[in-house]
């Protein structure tokens, strides 16, 4: 399993990737977590490898000023056919980002941010790392 992580936030990048490690069952030996800082160089891989190269893709709301945001992100992907999961990971408890995420059917929302239990965003990660590897 391929899994993107797309956040312009360095140590979202750096968490996220440790995280998954540390959940037991999370990750197999095989699976691979590549982190992207930017919406453009994802789109290049997105664009140059068959719509089923990522099982999961997880994507921060705000990409930068500047830059696509995870929503227009998504939307593109689902232009072209996109066949994996694909998460939008915000840190808003906002329900107008709430409401955008559930109204696009087959994307799941994480808010990426739980100062009671900084492990909760990675669990619900991993449950949806489950939810792509049954598709395959």
């Amino acid at each position: 399993m391929r899994i993107a992580i797309v956040d312009d936030e360095q140590t979202i990048r750096m968490v996220a990737q440790v995280q998954l490690k540390l959940i037991e069952g999370a990750l197999q030996s095989e699976d691979e977590v590549i982190v992207y800082s930017d919406p453009e160089s994802f789109l290049k891989a997105f664009t140059e490898n068959p719509k089923d190269y990522f099982s999961i893709a997880v994507i921060d709301h705000d990409l930068g000023e500047g830059k696509l945001s995870g929503y227009d992100l998504i939307n593109i992907m689902f232009k072209e056919n996109f066949s994996g999961v694909t998460v939008l990971f915000t840190s808003t408890e906002s329900q107008l980002s709430e409401a955008k995420a559930q109204l696009n059917q087959g994307i799941y929302f994480v808010n990426k941010i739980n100062i009671e239990n900084p492990k909760v965003p990675y669990e619900e990660l991993a449950k949806l790392l489950q939810k792509a590897r049954n598709r395959e």
